[in-house]
């Protein structure tokens, strides 16, 4: 069974790896609009209507047999009241370090810390669970 799910992953050339990266991509971007959708009870029906395509169109690019270009995916933010965000990895990271700062600071067990014997700067800390973190 392993060496099958590996065969799926295997590419004959770049140019097949390629094509699955850019499927990879765009589904990621109909996952998004498919959670919207889900969300706020639009049928492919109505997506198609107010992007200015057929409902066959939609169905095919959530079937994966059609790639939405960008000026369809920013109908589609549009339509749904999306914002696509393109980050790295490292982007993301960071994104997701700040928010979780911004989780920690609104919360009771922050507490700041003035005249530091370490620095001298004024720094917080967080503790939690016998886990802490400084900040400076």
């Amino acid at each position: 069974m392993k060496e099958q799910f590996e065969d799926l992953l295997a590419f004959d050339n770049i140019e097949e790896r390629f094509e699955h990266e850019a499927q990879m991509l765009a589904f990621e971007f109909l996952s998004k609009v498919d959670l919207e959708m889900a969300k706020t009870g639009m049928s492919k029906k109505v997506l198609a209507e107010k992007v200015g395509t057929s409902a066959a169109f939609i169905t095919q690019m959530f079937q994966g047999d059609r790639k939405p270009s960008w000026t369809m995916l920013a109908k589609m933010q549009d339509a749904l009241n999306l914002h696509f965000q393109v980050m790295s990895s490292v982007d993301s990271a960071i994104d997701e370090l700040n928010n979780f700062h911004n989780f920690i600071v609104k919360r009771e067990f922050y507490q700041p810390v003035k005249n530091d014997s370490f620095s001298g700067k004024n720094l917080m800390h967080v503790v939690h669970n016998n886990d802490y973190a400084l900040a400076g």
